[in-house]
C-alpha cells in the first residue's frame, strides 16, 4: 500500500561548476530538481512507500528522471511519457554569497501537458493516508 502519492514536475538540473554568471558558465553537473521529488526522496529514504505522478518526455533527461526515481525507490507507476513535449530544464550558476541565479526552461514542458486523462485510472482509495481538501 502506498503511503504517499506526489504529483510535481521534476526537471533536469544542470549546475555551473565554476563561479560566475550562467552566461559564463562552460560546464554543469547533471541532476534532478523539483520541490515533490525531493520530498518523495527524503520519505522513501525514511521507510515510506512513495508513488510519484508526472509526465516526463521521451528523450534523455526524461529517461535520466525516471532511472533517478527508480534508484530511490520511488514509484514510477505512474509516470508516462510525452513524445511530443520534452523535459523542463533548469540552470543554475555557482556562487560564493546569496543565491544562485535560475533559469527555467519548462513552458510547453511534457509536463505541462498532464491533464485528467492522464491521471483517471488512479485508484486514489489504495493509499494509507488520505488528506481532503475543501473546494
Amino acid at each position: 500500500m502506498t503511503d504517499v502519492l506526489l504529483l510535481g514536475e521534476p526537471m533536469g538540473l544542470f549546475s555551473a561548476t565554476g563561479y560566475g554568471s550562467l552566461k559564463e558558465a562552460m560546464t554543469f553537473n547533471k541532476s534532478v530538481a523539483g520541490a515533490e521529488i525531493n520530498v518523495g526522496i527524503g520519505l522513501s529514504r525514511l521507510g515510506h512507500q512513495v508513488e510519484y505522478i508526472t509526465k516526463l518526455g521521451k528523450d534523455p533527461i526524461g529517461e535520466f528522471i525516471f532511472e533517478a526515481l527508480q534508484k530511490e525507490a520511488i514509484g514510477t507507476n505512474f509516470v508516462t511519457f510525452d513524445e511530443d513535449h520534452n523535459t523542463g530544464l533548469m540552470l543554475k550558476n555557482k556562487v560564493k554569497n546569496d543565491d544562485p541565479d535560475t533559469a527555467y526552461y519548462r513552458k510547453s514542458s511534457a509536463f505541462s501537458t498532464l491533464s485528467k486523462k492522464d491521471v483517471e485510472n488512479i485508484d486514489f482509495n489504495n493509499l494509507n493516508c488520505k488528506i481532503k481538501l475543501d473546494d
